[in-house]
This record gives structure tokens, C-alpha cells and sequence, in this order.
């Protein structure tokens, strides 16, 4: 597998779909980072599929609840975040929020991991 993403990160650049100084498959990345690609990436124009400035503003808010779980809990990179520490998050927020909430943060959550 990870030769098929290598492999796919190459023909990205040949392409002029990535650039060539892109995170490598296997590279570490911060949770914070990775937020901010996510963020980054779903506040492109909404004509390229972006997303409108209210949901961004409420990616936000999760983004900021989840890095400061990550940090308490000392999770410094997406790779440390586990299954286990999904569930741990989720049952964290089923205390204090509406299912809908814990729903929509979870979900939010795997979509910046994948």
C-alpha cells in the first residue's frame, strides 16, 4: 500500500496535481497541522467544492475542542490518535452535547484523518 501511494503521489506531480513538496505517505503530520490542511482544503472556493463560510466557522469550533482533547491527553500527531481514543472523545462529548453534535464532530474527525 504504501508504494501505491508513493506511486500515486508521482503521477500527482507529473500531472501538476501536487506539488512535488507535498507530505509524503509515512511522514508524521500534527493534529494541528492537519486541521489546518482540512480547513485550508474545504475553504477553497465553493466553485471548486469548498464550503460555505458557516460551515467553516463551525469546522472551527470542533477543530478547537479536538486539539485542545489532543493536547490534554498529549496526542501531538494524527497517528496517535486512535480508535480508542475516538471513542473515548465521543463518549467525552455524549456528556455534554446532543447526539446530532457527537454525530456531526465524529464524523468530522475521521473525515480530516482519512
Amino acid at each position: 500500500m504504501n508504494r501505491l501511494r508513493l506511486l500515486d503521489q508521482q503521477k500527482a506531480v507529473e500531472l501538476g496535481l501536487a506539488d512535488d513538496n507535498a507530505i509524503r505517505p509515512g511522514d508524521a503530520i500534527s493534529v494541528a497541522d492537519g486541521w489546518n490542511f482540512y480547513l485550508e482544503y474545504g475553504g477553497r472556493s465553493r466553485v471548486l467544492g469548498g464550503v460555505s463560510p458557516g460551515t467553516l466557522q463551525r469546522y472551527g469550533a470542533v477543530r478547537d475542542k479536538h486539539v485542545k482533547f489532543c493536547a490534554k491527553h498529549g496526542i501531538v500527531n494524527w497517528g496517535d490518535f486512535s480508535k480508542q481514543m475516538m471513542e473515548k472523545y465521543g463518549n467525552r462529548l455524549s456528556r455534554s452535547f446532543a447526539d446530532r453534535t457527537v454525530f456531526l464532530e465524529l464524523t468530522l474527525i475521521k473525515s480530516v484523518t482519512n
